[in-house]
């Protein structure tokens, strides 16, 4: 019986070991994290600072920089994006506003790259496949990143991680020149930086391993050419940055607490083990030093740190200004995240746990993706309700705006680049139109259903046609108490208590709805109609 035992023991450890076996494996991780980014994806749509994007650098209306060379590379915000950018400008002149699907399915592009870099990467460290998996599999579900579920997440992160892995995994090549790895490791760092400046620290991470590991002119060219390539385009683009607070010596407690509350989440994040703050990442940058000691992996460990500490000091000086907290920002920890985890995949190596550890680590692990799972539910719901609501306002809202309602915010809460000439220029946009149609059967069919209440709105100004119309899609969008009626949602309105934005720009034709028309009593729908 035990000879029949360790037989299929045998057996079945030399399946697992076997390529066709970590091949099925990788394919699961990569086909799960597809499935969930394309179901997330159902849900999204231009949100937020997508549309000063959509205005300022797709669509040719005299509001942003004028030429596509400067048009990329003039700043947006902190940042300049000009890659990642000129992906999201192709892709929305080629699909327009009403359909969302490239950039998701752009998304899913990135993220299944970025776990084979990982992979890649732990592999030419010699990274047991156990270990690999498992880091790949925190990676694609690390639910403190939840903002990488998103299609926008390729303007920031998803572009510049891809650069910044390529330029960690050419230091990883032993056999190539220092020249070769100072160029082709500078030229990734190039297109890091100009994805968004979450590549400048990278830059810090790749100098430092390569000097660490005696290849100065490696070293010398990855800190000394991004840099001057950066500056140069700058001085061609023009532009400037916007600026959030005066860097300043007397804001270096403000830029302490931001790095360190920064970590605090990281760490927690990764570790599931909420409340340690500090602690948790300190705690793992010294199991990375233990598991790597007396081995050159320890050097790429500390280099990775090095450059996490750098991503939240640089973030501190321009953003501390909203608080500690804003280090917590969900797409600084997904980024982070991912060198984190790289770090801890390459000083595990090819060691072996007993079974006391083996123990520790499988709690560690169900500890850690639960607290992921959680994250990831609650902050995709978070932001996809909001993008649904947002397009459902824009669909009736665009179409009061075009019928020349004055001074109309369709959506000041997650679409506040929209107003007056910024968003006829959306308007008129042909980009628009297929989602303006849409829209045209949504703002018709509750005209239909205000004339079946008692009021011909039809006969009325557009203006409070418009009225009308947003009161009963916002109701159904969830503002007001679903048991008020039609006339009772006009009261609501006359009063200001609707809690909506939309609505407070209507408040005084509610008022004079209430003295001169007739209040339905009847119940308006709660269907939304986009």
């Amino acid at each position: 019986m035990d000879i029949s035992r360790q037989r299929a023991e045998q057996v079945w450890h030399r399946y697992l070991s076997s390529d066709r076996a970590w091949k099925i494996a990788l394919a699961i991780v990569f086909a799960a994290e597809a499935i969930m980014l394309v179901r997330v994806g159902r849900h999204q749509w231009y949100f937020f600072d997508e549309w000063r994007l959509v205005v300022e650098r797709v669509i040719p209306t005299g509001h942003g920089p004028n030429g596509l060379f400067k048009q990329l590379f003039v700043p947006d915000g902190e940042h300049v994006i000009a890659l990642p950018l000129a992906v999201f400008i192709a892709l929305t002149r080629l699909a327009g506003i009403d359909n969302y699907w490239p950039f998701i399915m752009a998304n899913v592009l990135v993220r299944v790259a970025t776990l084979w870099l990982v992979d890649d990467i732990l592999r030419r460290l010699n990274t047991r496949r156990a270990a690999r998996l498992l880091i790949m599999v925190s990676v694609a579900f690390f639910g403190q990143g939840f903002e990488s579920l998103f299609g926008q997440s390729i303007i920031f992160a998803g572009f510049t991680l891809l650069f910044c892995l390529l330029a960690i995994r050419e230091t990883l090549k032993p056999c190539a020149s220092q020249v070769r790895t100072g160029v082709i490791g500078a030229a990734y760092l190039v297109g890091a930086i100009f994805s968004s400046s979450y590549g400048f620290p990278v830059v810090v991470d790749v100098t430092l391993y390569l000097v660490l590991t005696s290849r100065r002119v490696a070293a010398a060219l990855t800190l000394i050419v991004p840099p001057i390539a950066f500056l140069l385009v700058r001085a061609l683009a023009g532009g400037s940055y916007a600026q959030q607070q005066p860097v300043a010596f007397g804001r270096l407690p403000l830029y302490v607490a931001y790095v360190q509350f920064g970590l605090g989440k990281l760490g927690e994040g990764i570790t599931g083990l909420v409340g340690l703050g500090l602690t948790s990442y300190v705690a793992l940058v010294a199991i990375c030093v233990w598991l790597g000691r007396g081995r050159p992996h320890t050097w790429f460990a500390l280099s990775l740190a090095c450059s996490v500490v750098a991503f939240f000091g640089q973030a501190s000086l321009s953003r501390s200004v909203f608080g500690a907290e804003q280090a917590g920002a969900s797409r600084y920890l997904f980024f982070c995240g991912v060198l984190t985890f790289v770090m801890l995949g390459a000083t595990w190596g090819d060691r072996r746990l007993d079974g006391r550890a083996a123990v520790v680590m499988t709690i560690l692990v169900v500890v850690s993706l639960a607290n992921s799972a959680g994250s990831l539910v609650d902050g995709s719901s978070f932001y996809t309700s909001k993008m649904q609501l947002s397009r459902a306002r824009l669909g009736v809202g665009f179409v009061a705006a075009q019928r020349g309602v004055d001074l109309l915010v369709p959506d000041p809460d997650w679409a506040p680049d929209l107003y007056r000439d910024r968003l006829k220029a959306v308007l008129d946009w042909s980009g628009s139109a297929d989602f303006i149609a849409a829209g045209t059967v949504c703002f018709e069919r509750r005209l239909d259903e205000l004339g079946a209440a008692g009021i011909d709105a039809r006969a009325l100004s557009p203006r409070d046609q418009a009225a009308l119309v947003l009161l009963l899609n916002e109701h159904s969008l969830g503002y007001g108490e679903n048991s008020l009626t039609i006339g009772g949602l006009i009261q609501m309105g006359a009063d200001g208590g609707t809690g909506s934005k939309v609505l407070d720009q209507f408040k005084d034709d509610y008022a004079v709805f209430v003295s001169e028309l007739s209040q339905p009593t009847s119940m308006p729908s709660l269907t939304r109609c986009t």
